[in-house]
């Protein structure tokens, strides 16, 4: 039976209370910065133009290397304690990897035993692509859908498909699932009709364990331009009204990234240039970069002054994501400025 919920875990930990913590609970590696489609709202979508975002963030289209992410591998299995996740999941489509079904494998190898997800946009998805997938260890995957019509998906990702086969390759997924649980999602601004959101569940909610219409909001700074949130739509991703203005940002207690060049960077946030990056996984270890100066530094401005006073957080909408009072820290700063070393 498919659940309409959004995707996040509301059995939360009350974050005030373990910091600071001695792994994150995500760890975001990025396999690709490759994609195969051009949506309006990402820097693919100027790939190759005159105007080409990713050129001109220095980002180079490439898959990550294998060596590399074996030493991401032995990193986060030298951490006294496992993350509790790892999200495969950056500015490029981890199906475009012809190797990430390889990567799972080995993470589950070297003994990782918590969940590892996915988002992708689905179109690669095929049986063969499923069968890779279902039997590597993967534990979720989430699929965000770009239209409902074939019609729709040309104008927001500039490229043509088959509905028919994208919708029949997502039932052969759930069909042949296994363990691995799949969330289906849209953005509510890709509603054209008055029925489309009704269109939606009826059309997956038969080849889906849960599913959700979420909210556009700024994911690259360099895509400033598209979604994010207003004074007339003051929403976070999963469509819920925010009511409380937050100073302190709860993501970079507890998540980091590794982009495709092995840059780490404080919190999963996406196409961030490495000058913002706290380290590199082919310098130090991401135990030392983790615990390391460079992000207790940005930990401790971020409850002095706010994540708007740090340069990499400036417009950022991450922190309207929190959704739950375990995550409030602004009335925690002091406490929590005396239990962080070195914050003085």
């Amino acid at each position: 039976m498919t659940v309409i919920a959004p995707s996040y875990d509301k059995n939360r930990t009350n974050l005030r209370d373990v910091i600071p913590l001695a792994s994150p609970y995500t760890v975001q590696i990025e396999p690709t910065r490759m994609c195969n489609l051009r949506c309006f709202f990402c820097m693919h979508h100027s790939r190759g133009t005159s105007n080409d975002l990713l050129k001109e963030s220095g980002f180079k289209l490439a898959h990550m290397d294998m060596d590399l992410y074996d030493k991401i591998v032995r990193d986060i299995m030298c951490f006294s304690e496992q993350p509790k996740m790892i999200n495969f999941c950056g500015i490029g489509e981890p199906l475009m990897n012809p190797r990430f079904g390889e990567m799972i494998r080995r993470m589950r190898a070297a003994g990782y035993s918590g969940r590892i997800i996915t988002y992708t946009n689905g179109v690669l998805l095929t049986p063969a692509v499923v069968d890779e997938l279902t039997s590597s260890g993967l534990s979720e995957i989430r699929i965000s859908l770009n239209g409902l019509t074939a019609e729709k998906y040309k104008q927001v990702t500039g490229v043509k498909l088959s509905m028919e086969e994208y919708v029949e390759n997502i039932r052969y997924l759930y069909k042949h699932k296994k363990d691995t649980k799949i969330y289906i999602k849209i953005i509510e601004n890709l509603f054209e009709q008055d029925d489309d959101r009704e269109k939606f569940y009826q059309m997956f909610g038969g080849s889906s364990d849960v599913m959700y219409v979420e909210n556009i909001i700024q994911l690259q700074r360099q895509m400033k331009d598209y979604g994010g949130i207003t004074e007339e739509n003051y929403k976070n991703v999963f469509n819920e009204p925010m009511t409380r203005d937050w100073k302190t940002c709860a993501c970079m207690f507890y998540q980091t990234h590794i982009d495709a060049d092995g840059y780490v960077f404080f919190c999963v946030s996406l196409g961030n240039p490495s000058k913002y990056a706290i380290g590199n996984i082919k310098d130090d270890s991401l135990v030392e970069i983790w615990n390391g100066r460079n992000r207790l530094k940005l930990l401790c401005t971020n409850l002095r002054n706010g994540s708007d006073s740090i340069p990499m957080c400036v417009n950022c909408e991450g922190k309207y994501d929190i959704i739950s009072d375990e995550e409030y820290l602004d009335d925690s700063s002091e406490m929590l400025l005396d239990r962080l070393p070195g914050c003085d």
